[in-house]
């Protein structure tokens, strides 16, 4: 593990009886690397560069879904990991107004090792489209969210793997139509609920990892049978340093195994606007996961 990225916990707690086969290493990472965190200057913004290189880098990650970047600062990771541990970038543009990219894209991405058999963009509910919202779609404000995958064959395992990172809008964000934060979070959940069961279906080994902004109950209750948490003692990951709540996951599809499952500590940045100087306000989830 590279320094400054000691993992919080390292054991996996109840993944028990793991069983032998090819794997992958998943990380989840909500970045923060917009206004929030930083401001427009992008020095200051570059700062999470270094750090999300280390987690990356130093959790030998084939897969990793990162949420609330920049995609300047996403070509840079790329950069700095291409001379270490070569990974390729699939990315979907938010185009947040008032995000702090200094006219630079913002949103989710996945990063993956090995050959890139397709990349692929959902809209979903968190977009205000159908099957969200009825009379007529919902103009919304600021993100507009959308959910990115990329299927690749990481190096060493023969198997092609489909990884998804998706940002589920969080309470106070958006419009309700006059819905209820809880109907809001669900209308969301069941959206991913249908581009999983369709969508993802067909397609073997799938993981979809974000920053879901629900509790775990309401994950785990909307999610189709035989999916599993990557965390199954679903610890919490935010805010930083001591985290209270989970909202950050990642969902294997049935046949897949969790072991080795880590929180990560955060590293400092100078110029990030948290307090503490956290580089972001997320501990990022990292895992293997025995795909066959």
């Amino acid at each position: 593990m590279a320094v400054g990225v000691r993992p919080w916990q390292q054991d996996s707690g109840g993944n028990e009886a793991v069983p032998a086969g090819p794997s992958v290493e998943v990380v989840q990472m909500n970045v923060c690397g917009g206004l929030g965190c930083y401001g427009e200057d992008v020095p200051d913004r570059m700062q999470i560069v270094d750090y999300a290189v280390d987690v990356l880098a130093g959790t030998r990650a084939d897969f990793a879904l990162l949420n609330e970047i920049c995609m300047d600062q996403l070509d840079a990771i790329v950069a700095q990991l291409d001379a270490s541990w070569a990974m390729s970038a699939v990315s979907v543009d938010t185009l947040a107004t008032g995000n702090g990219c200094a006219g630079h894209a913002y949103g989710n991405a996945v990063l993956h090792r090995g050959t890139l058999v397709e990349a692929r963009t959902f809209e979903s509910c968190q977009q205000g489209h159908e099957p969200c919202l009825e009379n007529p779609p919902l103009e919304l404000s600021g993100e507009q969210r959308a959910m990115v995958c990329a299927t690749a064959r990481p190096p060493g395992i023969g198997n092609e793997v489909t990884a998804c990172s998706v940002h589920l809008v969080p309470r106070g964000s958006q419009p309700l139509d006059g819905r209820s934060w809880d109907e809001w979070n669900d209308l969301q959940l069941q959206s991913l609920r249908t581009l999983v069961v369709g969508a993802l279906d067909d397609m073997g080994p799938v993981v979809v990892g974000g920053d879901f902004n629900v509790v775990p109950e309401r994950v785990l209750d909307a999610w189709p049978p035989g999916w599993s948490e990557l965390d199954d003692e679903l610890r919490p990951t935010r805010p930083v340093p001591d985290p209270r709540r989970k909202i950050d996951y990642v969902m294997l599809s049935p046949g897949l195994h969790a072991a080795d499952v880590e929180l990560l500590d955060v590293a400092t940045c100078p110029a990030s606007r948290l307090a503490g100087r956290w580089c972001t306000d997320h501990r990022p989830l990292a895992g293997t996961v025995i795909v066959g």
